[in-house]
């Protein structure tokens, strides 16, 4: 069982562990006033006049104290030492009494209401204590109400002995049953934890591999691109464009880092479209504030589209239209190529794959490609996705 501390607070555990000392702590308080307020009272109903008094002073006693250990235990506060043994004291002071507090004669030690106010202490005691400490108290608590019994029956207290001695059992079976219930509430910690690093080591695993896609997926649309390109150069001109895009894609590789923030995507579109070779049509519009990383996305996934159409199609230029609003849009490359077959497992298609639908889909927009041969290609991105 967690040690309750001194100071007040529940010692560092799992989150359930902690819980189930709180209610432990509160409920014992609870089923403590609860048997005051239902069985104590009836005590006055059984005892004779001259010990009315007596009787009714105790069960006042016990009904305020069982009252103030409710509100000084809040909602699970801790129950320290210093409380447990005022606790002692008054409950000793009680079992004491029964020369006055209990009807005398043949009635069964059993059947007074101090033998059941005893036995919900030494019960509770296990729910808030330290097994050894719990323990301690209930022998205590049993001692001192053999000690009542015995002053206030002389001659018969010995056959009253088991049912004292039953009490320190029912300690014994409470204290056992919440030691079964903290291991259950720490095995369900330890799940918890195993749950959390498996998630985080998971999550540390798909960071690492999004890293290596997005690295791959930039030496795609750069440095082999423009290799790609560079070994069919021929012309000055031709060279001299080569090695401006080859500046570019170093830069490009130096630095991933997208800026935070609104970026205009209709301004990153067209610094995009004065680097390519092939002659782009384009309809822009006014200018579309979005998030930097999705105007990153777009920018990336429209330049691999458009490095397709210089690559695969056949033709000298391409058609661009951005449209929407800065929560949707829509930017659609198409040329009139050769097309190609989409159920057919190509580098083209893995080019679109991985560098266009691959980074749609990382900032939650998607990519359509429609395309068959001899009919040109059309790619359309589209943010964010809408199903």
């Amino acid at each position: 069982m967690p040690t309750i501390a001194e100071s007040g607070s529940v010692p560092a555990a799992g989150p359930v562990e902690q819980e189930v000392v709180r209610r432990a702590i509160r409920y014992a308080a609870l089923v403590r006033l609860g048997v005051a307020v239902l069985w104590v009272p009836l005590a006055t109903l059984a005892v004779p006049g001259d010990r009315l008094l007596t009787t009714a002073v105790a069960v006042l006693v016990v009904l305020g104290w069982s009252g103030y250990l409710v509100w000084r235990t809040g909602s699970g506060c801790a129950f320290p030492g210093r409380l447990l043994v005022a606790d002692l004291v008054l409950t000793g002071l009680v079992c004491l009494s029964q020369d006055w507090t209990v009807p005398p004669g043949p009635v069964p030690h059993g059947n007074t209401w101090i033998c059941v106010f005893a036995t919900a202490v030494v019960v509770t005691h296990q729910w808030h204590q330290p097994p050894r400490r719990g323990i301690a108290a209930a022998a205590m608590v049993v001692a001192l109400d053999t000690a009542g019994v015995v002053i206030a029956r002389p001659g018969s207290w010995v056959g009253e002995l088991p049912t004292v001695g039953w009490i320190f059992v029912e300690a014994l079976l409470s204290l056992m049953a919440l030691q079964l219930l903290y291991r259950g509430s720490r095995a369900v910690d330890r799940a918890i934890r195993r749950t959390a690093d498996a998630r985080a080591s998971a999550g540390v695993a798909h960071a690492r591999q999004e890293a290596e896609r997005a690295h791959l997926a930039a030496l795609h649309d750069t440095a082999c691109a423009t290799l790609m390109v560079a070994a069919g150069a021929s012309t000055a001109m031709e060279v001299s464009l080569l090695r401006a895009q080859a500046r570019r894609d170093l830069d490009t590789l130096r630095n991933t880092s997208v800026p935070a923030g609104e970026v205009d995507l209709v301004a990153a579109l067209a610094e995009e479209l004065r680097h390519h070779p092939i002659e782009v049509h384009a309809e822009l519009g006014s200018p579309l504030p979005v998030p930097a990383t999705v105007a990153a996305a777009v920018r990336q996934a429209a330049a691999e589209a458009l490095h397709n159409v210089a690559r695969h199609a056949g033709v000298a230029a391409a058609r661009l239209r951005a449209t929407g609003s800065p929560d949707s849009l829509a930017v659609e490359i198409s040329d009139d190529g050769i097309g190609f077959e989409l159920d057919l497992a190509t580098p083209h298609q893995r080019g679109l794959t991985h560098s266009v639908l691959g980074r749609m889909a990382a900032v939650g927009g998607r990519a359509r490609v429609r395309s068959h041969p001899g009919g040109g290609t059309t790619v359309r991105l589209e943010w964010p996705d809408a199903g």
